[in-house]
């Protein structure tokens, strides 16, 4: 063999060799996908303070930069699992109805959830929060409520969060029609009923059972299942993570009326339940817990469909359950939580009672990073990145406040050993102070 053809041949080798290699890395540095989906929690336009700060703020943006991944943002504040009063019997609407829409938008977001390594999901608060909440309280407080309630099977309202409230079409056999995609087509709704949507508390604070209440709740747990079997259509490998609902119920919350709460101090607590037993309702920490009740009847239809169904790669992320970690962190002298409305807990929520504040969203970035290490999604630099991501901030938007002092603050955030740590050292030292610059 001439030395031409060798060297024509280990020139060849090189350049198969390189181009092996810049492949090999290629797929290496390709970054992760995560998309979003879900409501006003999720799409974080209300609760990041100040707006301008959303993409610093708003935990789908933190978790996006610091793991260096794409992260795509398809939520819609006001979404609920479904919504069947929407323009037509063929509009589900709510998250169910986006996930089969067609349509140029649609396209975008279908193609971000096909490319998606890690579906994150935040969408049941409003399938109990664009109802009634205090006559889903009164009924939670009722001392026969355990009993009753039967996850769908029961006679409470909060049954129809399972099974919805509309009446399925049938066929000649009595059995429930089904569309093109398998889910059970409803009646539409009676907006007949519109008198009745809200009940009436006379004044002395007794329930109008008289003023009847049309809970046209959608069948959550049905459309969950629907939902997931949409998504693994379109994506049958991605990593799922379905969020808790938290609760926002502190002193001086403004969910309830002055009439529900008159209404709810009538009922006596005859097996304590949510305090010392035959106690009257009266108190901040007895009402907590009746919230507490009805949150644990929505986010169990998460562990209902994972018990049920037991879906790979799909875990639910516990923001209830690490909201009322910190809620208890804050304690009295006598070694009571705290539920007033300095308390730590409350500073989770935004002024509006309802959205998760700075420091609230920060809180799910900590919970969703810890997940994602456990399941090795997470980036090696991503303490480093959020820390970076903190005393930017700091520097920028504190620099020059009187009082604040941005140093000490800088050492906190350097010195912490996790994003949680970090957290409360930001937060913290910012407190009750007004950023510049806007």
């Amino acid at each position: 063999m001439s030395k031409k053809i060798v060297a024509a041949l280990v020139a060849i080798l090189i350049v198969i060799a390189c181009c092996l290699t810049f492949t090999a890395c290629t797929a290496e540095e390709k970054p992760l996908t995560i998309v979003y989906l879900g409501d006003s929690i999720a799409e974080a336009l209300i609760g990041p303070s100040p707006i301008a700060e959303r993409d610093n703020y708003g935990y789908f943006a933190v978790v996006g930069k610091i793991n260096g991944m794409r992260y795509f943002n398809h939520s819609v504040s006001g979404h609920k699992t479904s919504s069947y009063a929407m323009k037509s019997d063929d509009d589900v609407g709510g998250l169910l109805g986006m996930l089969y829409r067609e349509g140029e938008n649609a396209a975008l977001m279908k193609t971000h959830l096909e490319q998606a390594d890690i579906i994150h999901i935040s969408v049941l608060g409003n399938n109990i929060l664009q109802y009634n909440l205090g006559v889903l309280l009164y009924e939670v407080a009722q001392p026969d409520f355990e009993e009753r309630f039967k996850e769908g099977e029961g006679d409470t309202l909060l049954d129809r969060m399972y099974t919805g409230s509309r009446e399925p079409y049938v066929d000649e056999n009595g059995e429930p029609l089904l569309d093109e995609y398998g889910r059970t087509v409803y009646m539409p709704f009676d907006k007949s009923d519109s008198a009745n949507y809200r009940p009436n508390f006379y004044s002395d604070g007794t329930l109008n059972k008289n003023s009847p209440v049309y809970f046209d709740f959608p069948p959550t747990y049905r459309d969950i299942i629907d939902a997931i079997a949409r998504l693994r259509q379109l994506n049958p490998k991605a990593t799922i993570i379905f969020q808790t609902v938290y609760d926002p119920y502190y002193e001086g919350s403004s969910h309830l009326r002055s009439s529900v709460i008159n209404a709810l101090k009538n009922v006596t607590d005859v097996k304590g339940r949510f305090g010392e037993a035959g106690k009257k309702i009266t108190e901040i920490s007895q009402f907590r817990k009746m919230t507490d009740v009805l949150l644990a009847v929505l986010n169990n239809i998460i562990v209902k469909y994972m018990e049920e169904y037991k879906p790979e790669n799909f875990y639910m992320l516990d923001v209830n359950a690490a909201f009322d970690r910190v809620t208890k962190m804050d304690k009295d002298e006598e070694g009571n939580v705290r539920l007033d409305g300095d308390c730590l807990g409350r500073q989770l929520i935004f002024t509006d009672w309802t959205h998760p504040s700075n420091l609230g969203h920060a809180i799910i970035a900590c919970e969703t990073q810890k997940l994602l290490e456990k399941l090795g999604y997470a980036s090696s630099d991503a303490l480093a990145n959020y820390k970076a991501l903190r005393l930017e901030q700091l520097r920028r938007m504190y620099t020059g406040v009187e009082g604040v002092d941005v140093d000490g603050i800088a050492d906190k955030i350097e010195a912490a050993d996790s994003l949680e740590v970090a957290t409360f050292a930001y937060f913290d030292g910012v407190k009750g102070f007004t950023p510049i610059n806007y």
